[in-house]
C-alpha cells in the first residue's frame, strides 16, 4: 500500500493527461481495496456477529433433516425442523455496554472551567450515542465515531457502523488514522417506479473528503451528487468586496478546513479488534443445535420402535428412511411384531446444555443471572461473580479512556478556535462509573465509617443511590445554605431572624 495517495489533483480535475494518469492509478487502488474488503471474512464476521445478535444465528438456521437415498440427501418435510436460536449474544453484550456505559462517567479535571463546558456537552444525547458505540465494539471488536459540524455549525458526534469503514492506519498496534475509507448503499427511486441501489464511497485524508460512487461496470468515478472535493468541514467567513455603486461591502463565504487528525476516531473492546463472537460462537451452535435436536425427538420420536418380522428386501438407504419417516424396522424372518424402547436420557442432555450454558458466559465473560451463588447479599459473592464481566470491563475502560482522549482533542481543538480557551486534552481524567450489583447495606455502613478519615466528595460518589456526584454536592451545598438562614449559627444557639435576637439587637 502507498505510504500517501496522491489524490489532491482531483481537487482540480482538468483532464490533464498526466493528471489523468495519476488520478486513474490512485482510484484503481481504492477500488482494489474496496472490493478486496467487501468480499472479505472480516466482513462476513461483521455481519454474522449482527445476525446472532438479533438472534438469528447463522448456523441452526441452516439446519434441516434429511435422509440418504441413492447418494443424494432427500428432505423430510413430514418431521419437525426445530430452528431454536437462543440470544446468548445479544444478552451478553447488552450486559457489558450497560455495565461499563449504562452510568455517565465523571470528569475530573485541574483546568478552569473545563469541566463545566464538558458537561453540556456530554449530555444525555451524548451518552446514548455512546451507549450504541460500545455494543458495536462488543459485537464486532470495534466501534467508530465520526466529528463533524452540524447545521448550526455546533460541534457533534455520529455514530457510523464499523461494516461501512475501511481504516489506513499508521501503525501496527492501530492508534494513529493515516486515512480512513467509507462505504455504503443507498436507494435510488426513479420516475416509473422502479428502484436500484447505488453504492457509495468517502475518502479521508489530511487534505479533506473525496466523493465517489462505484459505477455500472464496477469502477470508482466522482459521486454525480456533490463536488469530487471538500475540506472536513466549512467556515462562514466575512470579507470586505467593492461595489461600484454602493462602494465597499462585506460578503459571506463559505472556506473549507481540515482538522489536523483525521476526524474519526475507533472505539475498541480490546486491543485485538476481536468481537465477543469469536470467543463463543461454536458453543452457542452447540447449544442450539442440541435444544433442537431433543425438540424434534419429542415432537416425532415415539417412546418405542416397531420392529415387523417376516420382511425382505431393505437396503441400508430403504432402513435409515423407515426409522426416520416411519419409525419402524423390516426385517426378514418369522412373521412377528415387536417394540424396542428408544428414551431419552433427560438427565445427560441436561448435564450438557448446563455446561454449555456455563462455558457461554465464562468466556464470553458475562454473569449467568441463572447461576446460583451462595449468600448472593453479601458484597464479597457479587464481586467474585462479575469478576469476569469487572475484568472484560476494565480492558475496555483502558481502549475507551484513550479513543474519549482523541475526541477531547477535537473538543479543546474547536473550544481554542471559538476562543473559548486554550485546553489541554491529557490532562482529563475520565473515571467510569461501572453498574455492579451491589449490597447496599454494606456500602452504606462503609460510607459511614469512613466520614472521619475522607472527603464528602469522595464519600458521596461512593454512595449507591448517587447518579451525578456535582448535582449532588449542589443539592447538599443548597441545602446547607438554606439550613442556616433558616436557623442561623447552631453554636450561637439563637437564630438570627429570631423576635429575642431582634429584641437584644434593639437593646
Amino acid at each position: 500500500m502507498p505510504m500517501v495517495l496522491n489524490l489532491t489533483p482531483l481537487q482540480n480535475f482538468d483532464n490533464n493527461p498526466t493528471v489523468v494518469k495519476a488520478v486513474a492509478e490512485d482510484l484503481d487502488f481504492l477500488n482494489t481495496i474496496l472490493t478486496e474488503y467487501l468480499g472479505s471474512e472480516k466482513l462476513k464476521k461483521f455481519i454474522e456477529a449482527d445476525k446472532y445478535y438479533r438472534n438469528s444465528n447463522t448456523k441452526i438456521k441452516e439446519k434441516t433433516r434429511y435422509v440418504a437415498i441413492d447418494g443424494r440427501k432427500e428432505i423430510l418435510t413430514n418431521l419437525s425442523n426445530t430452528q431454536a436460536a437462543h440470544a446468548f449474544m445479544k444478552k451478553l453484550v447488552n450486559q457489558k455496554a450497560s455495565y461499563l456505559l449504562g452510568k455517565p462517567f465523571s470528569i475530573d479535571s485541574t483546568q478552569e472551567g473545563l469541566a463545566k463546558k464538558l458537561d453540556g456537552l456530554f449530555n444525555k444525547a451524548f451518552f446514548r450515542k455512546l451507549l450504541k458505540v460500545g455494543k458495536d465494539a462488543i459485537k464486532y471488536g470495534i466501534g467508530w465515531v465520526q466529528v463533524y459540524y452540524d447545521e448550526n455549525g455546533e460541534l457533534d458526534l455520529k455514530r457510523i457502523p464499523p461494516t461501512e469503514i475501511i481504516p489506513f492506519w499508521e501503525d501496527v498496534d492501530h492508534t494513529s488514522l493515516q486515512a480512513l475509507m467509507r462505504t455504503y448503499v443507498i436507494d435510488i427511486y426513479h420516475e416509473d417506479g422502479t428502484k436500484t441501489k447505488l453504492r457509495k464511497v468517502e475518502y479521508y485524508d489530511k487534505t479533506g473528503v473525496y466523493y465517489f460512487e462505484v459505477s455500472k461496470d464496477n469502477k470508482l468515478v466522482p459521486d454525480t451528487d456533490r463536488n469530487i472535493f471538500s475540506g472536513h468541514f466549512s467556515l462562514e467567513k466575512t470579507r470586505k468586496i467593492l461595489d461600484k455603486e454602493n462602494g465597499e461591502k462585506e460578503e459571506k463565504y463559505e472556506e473549507q478546513t481540515n482538522w489536523l487528525r483525521i476526524p474519526f476516531i475507533a472505539f475498541k473492546a480490546n486491543d485485538e479488534e476481536l468481537g465477543i463472537l469469536t470467543f463463543i460462537k461454536d458453543l452457542i451452535d452447540d447449544y442450539d443445535k442440541n435444544v433442537s435436536d431433543i425438540s424434534d425427538q419429542l415432537q416425532d420420536v415415539p417412546n418405542a420402535l416397531k420392529v415387523i418380522k417376516g420382511y425382505s428386501g431393505e437396503n441400508k438407504e430403504d432402513f435409515a428412511h423407515n426409522i426416520n419417516v416411519y419409525r419402524t424396522i423390516f426385517i426378514e424372518s418369522d412373521g412377528d411384531v415387536s417394540t424396542i424402547q428408544t428414551s431419552i436420557d433427560i438427565q445427560a442432555i441436561d448435564s450438557h446444555l448446563n455446561r454449555l450454558r456455563q462455558d457461554i458466559y465464562d468466556f464470553g465473560g458475562g454473569v449467568d443471572s441463572q447461576k446460583e451463588t451462595q449468600n448472593i447479599a453479601s458484597g464479597v459473592a457479587l464481586k467474585f461473580k462479575y469478576a469476569d464481566l469487572d475484568l472484560d470491563a476494565k480492558f475496555m475502560a483502558t481502549e475507551f479512556s484513550a479513543s474519549m482522549e482523541s475526541l477531547l482533542w477535537f473538543i479543546c481543538s474547536d473550544l481554542s478556535a471559538r476562543g473559548k480557551g486554550d485546553y489541554n486534552p491529557e490532562e482529563v481524567n475520565i473515571v467510569w462509573n461501572m453498574d455492579m450489583a451491589i449490597a447496599e447495606n454494606e456500602v452504606i455502613d462503609n460510607i459511614i465509617k469512613s466520614m472521619p478519615i475522607l472527603s464528602k466528595e469522595t464519600l458521596v460518589a461512593q454512595h449507591p443511590w448517587v447518579e451525578d456526584v456535582n448535582i449532588e454536592m449542589e443539592k447538599m451545598k443548597k441545602q446547607e445554605e438554606q439550613e442556616q438562614n433558616e436557623f442561623g449559627n447552631i453554636d450561637e444557639g439563637v437564630s438570627s431572624n429570631s423576635p429575642d435576637n431582634n429584641e437584644e439587637e434593639e437593646e
